[in-house]
């Protein structure tokens, strides 16, 4: 039974591992949005950026290095990497964006339940993006 779950583990290792990595990140965009709207009254889609920002410096980090297990490349690929990353985040923080405003600020929804489901679909739009755009090299580990 154990080596039956550690084999269904192994073969799924990928997914395993970004989810763990969505969940940090989800938390750290949920928390710095958090304190950002709630205590510091920072408007809500410049609190949305801001928390958008820190999540995708630990999303590209942990990915990178945890979920698909990138080799170090040379400068000129690890930045058109990076360049890849954050140009498939800018299309979710797009729609993260515009989810918000019109859960939070036009349709007067919960910004807790509008963030968490916001964070739902760009988590699951992210792996795409990451597994057919960003992360491709080939070169594992």
């Amino acid at each position: 039974m154990i080596n039956k779950l550690l084999g269904i583990a192994k073969k799924n290792r990928e997914i395993i591992a970004y989810v763990i990595v969505g969940g940090i990140t989800t938390v750290a965009n949920i928390v710095t949005y958090k304190v950002l709207f709630d205590y510091c009254h920072v408007a809500n889609w410049t609190a949305n950026l801001i928390a958008w920002v820190v999540g995708v410096i630990i999303a590209y980090v942990l990915s990178n290095k945890f979920v698909f297990l990138e080799d170090e490349q040379n400068r000129q690929s690890e930045l058109s990497k990076i360049w890849k990353f954050t140009s498939a985040r800018l299309v979710t923080l797009a729609i993260d964006e515009a989810g918000m405003i019109v859960m939070v600020d036009s349709l007067k929804l919960n910004s807790d339940f509008s963030k968490i489901f916001m964070n739902i679909i760009v988590i699951v739009l992210n792996y795409i993006f990451s597994k057919v755009f960003v992360f491709r090299s080939g070169k594992k580990k």
